[in-house]
């Protein structure tokens, strides 16, 4: 059996603990409830993607940057 998507599952996560928050009358700021809901729904899609297709040549890219802003 192949192992969990971690992003997939992050979304999975997010998304609900959104929505049971509401449920239970947490009052959020409306920027940050939406901008962690669209966060959560992104991370789905992009965990849905990485199923069928290599992700690699984004995680090279993301590392590339990432040793540009620190040097």
């Amino acid at each position: 059996m192949k192992r969990p998507n971690k992003i997939l599952t992050a979304g999975l996560l997010l998304v609900p603990s959104l929505f049971a928050l509401r449920l239970f009358q947490v009052k959020l700021p409306d920027f940050l409830q939406g901008a962690l809901l669209g966060l959560g729904i992104g991370l789905e899609f992009l965990g849905i993607y990485a199923e069928k297709h290599d992700l690699s040549k984004l995680r090279n890219f993301k590392l590339k940057i990432l040793g540009k802003l620190t040097n």
